[in-house]
């Protein structure tokens, strides 16, 4: 089926007669195509196929890390749990001050990360006691940032890299392991512990949940052996199987089944038990397959839009 659009030249004199009198300049409809492009979700051809980034795998992480453990050096193994716990870009990281530290509650502030936006980003429990005394010593010193130098100056982006480099080198591991290798592998490994985007975004600081697509494809690249063997099987169920699409809806018979509605998240926990139940609930009373998903899809918005246990 051909597609019938309005000829360029008259979509371009529509729009020029509604921007003319806002006097837009280069910059300005440079943006504005950006976020159409954006909202028609419209990908840039650049003629070159975008490499995914390298993911470390959890063997090297661990080998990494007890070179970094085995140094002795107690700034250097905070250095880069931080990293590892939190995916903080480097440039984020070197400007972290003491003051940004919650100890109480987890939590580490990001002032002015990428996009001078601020966000709070958490750390688990487990790491609150090394960090503790970390910050109490820097106190001692009267230093001001997270991490500084024998200078009494915060780090630099490129010093924290040397830092890395050289444990990754005394690791025998043959591709770096950079402050951003490491926020790839944190964010690629919560999404195979099947952590949703609505969780990870603020914890990374995207603008969008389509920026987090790289981590789906890179922790599916662990999957696909797995997948090759099983194909046949899936095949054979081809349009028969119920897959959910997180906020696009749920696939079924080759078809999307949109939700009625967008909700905010507090809290996805037994957001599938939820769907599943009432998936079953509603098409043993009714046998229609269509309105049992919408049924079960209106259920789980509700619990995701509170916290803790509810009752629906």
């Amino acid at each position: 089926m051909t597609l019938e659009r309005t000829p360029v030249r008259e979509k371009a004199k529509y729009f020029c007669k509604h921007l003319k009198k806002e006097s837009p300049d280069y910059n300005y409809l440079r943006e504005l195509f950006r976020h159409i492009r954006k909202n028609l979700n419209i990908e840039v051809a650049t003629g070159k196929v975008k490499k995914l980034p390298y993911v470390p795998t959890e063997e090297e992480i661990n080998l990494f890390y007890t070179t970094v453990w085995k140094s002795r050096n107690m700034k250097h193994v905070v250095m880069i749990k931080t990293l590892l716990y939190t995916g903080v870009r480097v440039s984020e990281l070197v400007n972290i001050k003491l003051s940004d530290i919650d100890l109480d509650n987890c939590q580490i502030k990001v002032v002015q990360g990428k996009g001078k936006k601020d966000r709070i980003v958490p750390f688990p429990n487990s790491f609150k006691e090394i960090l503790a005394v970390h910050v109490e010593n820097s106190k001692k010193n009267a230093a001001k940032y997270l991490f500084e130098s024998s200078w009494k100056k915060n780090y630099s982006d490129r010093g924290v890299r040397k830092i890395l480099m050289k444990y990754t080198k005394e690791a025998g591991i043959e591709q770096s392991i950079s402050p951003h290798t490491l926020r790839h592998f944190l964010f690629t490994w919560m999404k195979k512990k099947g952590v949703d985007d609505a969780l990870i975004q603020p914890y990374s600081g995207h603008d969008s949940r389509q920026s987090l697509e790289m981590y789906s494809k890179l922790s599916l690249g662990d999957c696909q052996p797995e997948y090759e063997k099983n194909k046949e099987n899936l095949l054979n169920y081809k349009g028969q199987l119920i897959v959910t699409l997180g906020e696009k809806g749920v696939q079924w018979n080759n078809m999307i089944h949109p939700p009625s509605r967008q909700a905010e998240v507090s809290d996805l926990s037994g957001a599938g038990d939820t769907f599943f139940a009432a998936f079953v609930y509603h098409y043993l009373s009714n046998q229609n397959i269509s309105k049992a998903l919408n049924f079960a899809q209106d259920c789980s918005l509700q619990v995701i839009e509170k916290k803790g246990v509810s009752i629906i």
